[in-house]
Order: structure tokens, then sequence, then C-alpha cells
């Protein structure tokens, strides 16, 4: 405004009205010229202050959508739209920085944009594809990433750039760096397709905000999104830990349960599970768990237990429960945390351990003390069978020699049956008659079986025979016989019963674990209590049992399975509770009918010889039944009682030694550091080795490599001189 015109302004006049009466009430009415001047700069300056209080609406607007809770996209895109709209631009777009290299300065992907529909676009418009790399130069995005604008004509722009945002049909831009965390996150890009621009200070302080609000947008966005992931990271671990989790607050009320933990109570949801209260829980306090939980939130302690449960749903467990507080940030407790574990199996092989402990102990114990047990009873069957070999059936002490010697050979089975079941002896198959078998079973049972419960037994005179170990099969029918004597405790029967059958390829189709052919069927029925289904699922499985700890293992029956399997047999069982057990026994048949070789009744004791022999075996008893059935069978003996005694004897007469019988334990110098010693003297010489103790198999196979025989105690002694005999005959090899 010149002087003059100052100087008019100072002099009075009418007062005005209308529009800007205010601002006109000192301007002269004559003055035409200058009134028209003062009031065009009056509208101009009311339309920037219009422009402007429109701007600053926009912001607050778009600051009020960025602050709601709307739907991330939607905020931005409708701030954006509100800010194109005030600032009269055709199109806005937020670009985001997706790599950023020391060699590429970055890819940007479009995010969020607006257009204006009544703007007419040249080329492929960027809206819906990402920017190269090349866009943003060197220069650029050193300028952006310092959070400078880059603003102007797009003709004035470096070449690429200038060329790229020309095909979009930009005229002018204004390219504003978005900060998240203090950090170049991406731009938002106003532009104009229309005109060229120049942006002023009051759009560029707008625009600036408006991007500050959005960048903290995004930033709350970006923290959301974490703190999300987070939590779901947290919830997936806690629901795939392979322990129970759950928490409580100090009333006992359940806040939170994982996954595991409705697995472990059997409960049927995570719903039902928190509906309960710890503290008022009857199977929890029944447990303990409820008082561990307490005296946790009371104490603010950890604690720790590990007790059976029965949970509301019935599942029976053993927990291990660990109890943690839950502290706020002054350290006062607002709950518990309780990790529980399923211990259940953990428990059960630990019992399992246990008992195997104990059965492998007494495998040792039987082990050690069958050598001596042996050594006893290969005095007596070897003396009564001299007696019977001096006597006749008409004689009068005839049928009581015969007992003993059964009742001592009867024993030395049972020594081999106990070192069986200690898994000390192998399986040692031969063509068996299984009537017989039960026969002589049924004797023995009747013995150990309350009179109250009868015994049937229903044999097929035409049983075809298996190949089969006695031993292992007597054991079968103790533990079928004991199970079914518990399950009869007020008495009932118990029927044995055999009989040949054919197993055709339709019943192979649905019992693979059997070839089709002849087998002979042994069935053990009894008429007691029977089992439930659930029992009769688990009766195989090792340990499991349903009598209380001191009165079963639960081996018999999976001790039977695996023999039976051994035997290419099979064992099922069919039962119902009250309706009484039957257990078959399936067992490939053979050709074949056992030999039965009857005992020698009476006369020679056996094959007779003049050799010289040299015994050596620490018992008294046994040095003087072999001498006296060597001796009376023609043979020179010469009697030892200890390994150095023997080796003595050796060196001293090893010329006259036609023989060495050596027991495999003996003291000062063991049967094997014997032979040895023997060996050294005269590698042909033959040996003969007895023991009555077991001998694992790899050891029995390198004794066998030295020796010419290897004899268990107790044997018999008609046997034992036939075995002497063969080993004299044999050639040198």
């Amino acid at each position: 405004m010149t002087k003059e015109s100052q100087k008019y302004l100072k002099r009075p006049g009418k007062v005005q009205t209308g529009s800007h009466s205010k601002h006109r009430q000192r301007i002269p009415k004559y003055s035409p010229k200058i009134r028209e001047y003062f009031n065009d700069f009056l509208d101009k300056a009311t339309a920037q202050l219009k422009y402007r209080d429109r701007l600053l609406q926009s912001l607050a607007i778009s600051a009020n959508y960025l602050l709601g809770a709307h739907d991330f996209k939607y905020s931005i895109t409708a701030a954006i739209q509100t800010l194109c709209e005030s600032l009269a631009v055709d199109r806005a777009q937020v670009f985001e920085k997706h790599v950023c290299t020391e060699a590429d300065h970055g890819l940007f992907s479009l995010r969020f944009g607006w257009i204006n529909n009544g703007t007419e676009t040249q080329g492929n418009s960027s809206s819906n594809c990402d920017l190269p790399h090349e866009f943003i130069s060197s220069g650029w995005f050193e300028i952006l990433s310092k959070g400078h604008p880059i603003k102007g004509s797009v003709k004035d722009f470096p070449q690429f750039e200038h060329e790229f945002l020309k095909a979009q049909g930009v005229v002018s831009a204004l390219i504003v760096p978005i900060q998240v965390d203090c950090e170049f996150w991406g731009f938002l890009e106003f532009d104009d397709c229309r005109k060229r621009r120049e942006w002023n200070s009051t759009e560029l302080s707008i625009v600036f905000a408006a991007v500050a609000n959005i960048g903290v947008a995004i930033g709350r966005k970006k923290y959301q999104e974490a703190l999300k992931a987070n939590e779901e990271r947290y919830r997936l671990l806690v629901d795939n830990a392979p322990i129970g989790i759950i928490s409580t607050d100090n009333k006992g009320n359940v806040t939170d349960v994982n996954t595991k933990l409705v697995e472990i109570v059997g409960s049927p949801s995570a719903e039902d599970t928190k509906s309960i209260n710890l503290y008022n829980f009857q199977p929890l306090i029944d447990a303990g768990i409820s008082d561990a939980v307490r005296k946790c939130c009371e104490e603010g302690a950890e604690v720790s237990i590990e007790v059976p449960y029965t949970s509301k749903w019935g599942k029976n467990t053993v927990l291990r429960t660990l109890c943690t507080p839950i502290r706020n940030n002054q350290g006062e407790t607002l709950g518990c945390q309780s990790l529980m574990e399923d211990v259940t199996h953990e428990v059960e092989l630990q019992r399992q351990l246990s008992q195997a402990q104990r059965l492998e102990a007494m495998g040792l114990v039987a082990g050690g003390v069958a050598h001596d047990f042996n050594n006893l009873l290969q005095v007596i069957v070897g003396y009564s069978d001299l007696l019977l070999s001096r006597r006749t059936e008409n004689d009068k002490e005839f049928s009581e020699l015969k007992k003993i010697s059964c009742a001592a050979k009867s024993g030395a089975e049972l020594v081999k049956g106990l070192l069986t079941f200690g898994g000390r002896i192998e399986a040692k198959p031969k063509p068996l008659d299984i009537n017989q078998v039960v026969r002589q079973f049924g004797k023995l049972i009747s013995r150990a079986i309350p009179k109250m419960i009868s015994i049937q037994m229903i044999l097929d005179t035409n049983l075809e025979n298996v190949l089969a170990d006695p031993i292992q099969i007597q054991q079968i029918l103790m533990n079928l016989s004991m199970n079914a004597k518990d399950a009869m405790a007020e008495g009932g029967e118990l029927t044995f019963q055999t009989k040949n059958v054919i197993l055709d390829q339709h019943f192979y189709a649905s019992h693979v674990d059997l070839r089709p052919g002849s087998y002979v069927s042994l069935t053990v029925s009894d008429t007691g209590a029977g089992m439930s289904k659930e029992v009769l699922d688990r009766i195989f499985e090792p340990f499991f049992t349903t009598k209380p700890v001191e009165q079963g293992s639960g081996l018999g029956l999976s001790i039977a399975y695996e023999i039976i399997k051994q035997h290419s047999g099979r064992i099922t069982c069919q039962s119902q509770t009250g309706e009484g057990t039957i257990f078959e026994v399936l067992l490939p048949s053979i050709e074949a009918k056992e030999q039965i070789v009857q005992d020698s009744l009476s006369g020679t004791i056996g094959p007779s010889g003049v050799e010289t022999i040299l015994f050596a075996d620490d018992e008294p008893a046994i040095r003087e039944l072999a001498g006296t059935y060597l001796t009376e069978s023609g043979y020179k003996i010469l009697m030892t009682s200890d390994g150095l005694e023997a080796l003595s004897v050796f060196q001293r007469k090893s010329a006259e030694i036609d023989l060495v019988i050596v027991d495999l334990l003996m003291p000062e110098i063991g049967g094997l550091q014997l032979i040895n010693e023997i060996r050294k003297h005269n590698p042909g010489i033959k040996i003969i080795v007895t023991t009555g103790q077991f001998v694992d198999e790899p050891t029995t196979k390198i004794i066998q490599s030295q020796i010419q025989f290897f004899l268990s105690k107790p044997y018999d002694m008609v046997r034992f001189l036939e075995i002497v005999r063969d080993v004299l005959d044999q050639k040198q090899t």
C-alpha cells in the first residue's frame, strides 16, 4: 500500500455496512480506486484465512480418523482423502520402504491411496503397482531419509523421475517422508495432474502435521500387530506346551487353561475347566492340589507336589504339580499359575523297572542257588538210579526207589523252570505230546488249588504232536491256572481241553500272525468272575494286573504270550464280566509222533570200559557217586577234589589218562583255567565239562570249542556213562 493510500485512509468518512464492515468503516467514499484495491486485498486475505481454516479442519478430521477405532486401512484412506480434498489435489499415495541396502536404495510398495475420480492419467497408474527402485534416486533417497520433502513441478525433477511421473499424468508433486519410531518408513505423495503448483508454507505445515499423525498411526498399528503376534506366539507356546498350565486368581477361580491341561484332567472342554473353583473342587481337595494352590497364593512361594488324581470326569492320573505365584509390578501376589504334568506313564515305568530289577535279582539268585541245588539233586538222582539198577521190578524197594528218582528229576526240572522264568535258560523245543504234559500238570495243580475247584480234562486221544519246550508249556499252564484259581474265589470248574484244528486261508485272512495248516488247540477255561472289556484289552501287557501288588507281578500272561509267539503260535482270550474266561493256545502240529523212551528199569547200569579217567569235582558226594558208577563199569578212576590237585595228577600221569571230567566251578583253579593248563601238556586229551550253574550262550560256545562234551547237572547216570563211552570212542582230530 502506497503512502498516498495511507493518507486517504486517515481521513474521516462515512461508515460502511455490509460485508467486512469493520474493515471498511474508515474508507472514504470518494476514493473508488483505493477502495477497489483494498477490497481486493481483503478478499484475498479472507480467502487465505478460510483456506487455512479448511486445512486445519481437515487436519483435525484426519486426526480423528487416525485415532478412531475404525479399520486401519479405512482410517488411513479416509484421512488421506480428507487432506486431498482440502488441498485440491488429484491423487495421494502412501508407499512403504521394502528393502534398503547399500547397492539398492529400496523398492517402495504402495500401501494406501486415494484418487479423484475425475482425474485423467496417462500410461499405467502407479496406484496398482510397486515403484521401481530407480524412481527414488540416491539423492532423493538421502533427502527423504533425512526428513526433508521433495516438491515442485515434475518438469524440474531429474530425468527418470520426470519421465516416470509424467507418464502417470502428474504435473506437480509433493513428496513428504513418513517417520515411524524416528526411522524412515516411507513417504506420502500428493499429485496435481492439472497445473503447476507451488506449495506454500501453510500447506506444507498442515501436510507435515498430517504426515506426522500418519506415522504415529502406522507405528501404533505396528506395535499392535507386534503385540498381537507376541500374544499369539505366547498362546501357541502355552497351548502346545507338553505340560498342563492352569492360572487362578487369589480366590481360586480359574482364569486360563491350556489344551494340554484339558487333556490331562480329561475335561470335556476348556470352558468346563474354567467353570470350577480350585478351592471348592472336591477332586482337587481330595488330591491335596487345592491346598498347594492356596498355600502358593497365601505365602507367595512355590509349591510342588506329586499325587494320584481322579478328575471330575473320571480320568485317573498321577499329577506332578508346580504352583508358582503370579505377581504385579509391586510384588503383590495376584494369583497362581500351576504347571501340571501327567506322570502316570513315568510312575508306571518306574514301577516296571523296579519289578524288572526284582526279577533280574531273582534270576541271579536262582543262577547261584542252582549250582548247589543241582549238585544235591545229582547225588539223589545218581544213587537212586544206581539202586534201581541193582533191583528188579519185583523187588520190594523198587517202587519206592523209583518215586525217589522221579521226585529228584522233577526237582531238576523245577530248577530249569526257575532259570527259564528268570531268562537264564533258552527254550529247547522238542517233539511233545501236549496231552501227556497236561496230565502231568493236572496231578501237580490238583495239590495247589482249593478243593472247591474241580478239574476237568477233555483230551483228544488222536492229538498230534507239537514242537515245544515242555518246561515252558508247563509254565504257561501254571500261569493260566493260577489266574483261573484267583478268579474262582468261591469255587468253580477249571477245564483243560485239547483238539486238532485246521486253519484255512479264510482264517488266515483275518489272522495274519498264523500260517494256514494243522494246529493243536489247548484251552484253559474257568467259571470265575470274568473280565471287563477294558481289562481284556490289556491282559497281555507286561506288568498289567488287577491284583494287589503283593499278589501279582503282571508278568504271567505277558510271559505266556512271548513263549507262544516264540513257538510260532497264538494265544487268545474270551471273557465277559460274570461269565468266566477261556484262554486258547494254538501251536503248529508236526507229523512225527514223539518217540517215548522208556526208562531203564533194571539190568546193567550202562556201557562199560577199562580206560583211565581223571575226575575233578569239589563235591564229595558227587565224587563218590561218579566213582561208584565208573568203577562198577570197569573204568580206572583218578579222583581229585580241586583244580590244583587235578592239574598235579595230570602232570604226573598224563600218559596214562584217557579222559578228563571236570566241574566248571572249583576252588583253587576253575574249570576253564584247568582245561587250558591241561591242553598245554596234552592238546589232544579228551575232556568232558559238567556244571550245575547257568552258563550263557557265548561262554557255552567258548567251552564247547575246547572240549568234547558239555553236561549240565543233574544228569542221568546211565546217560552219563553213555556219554563217557561215546567220547572215549571218538577218533582223535
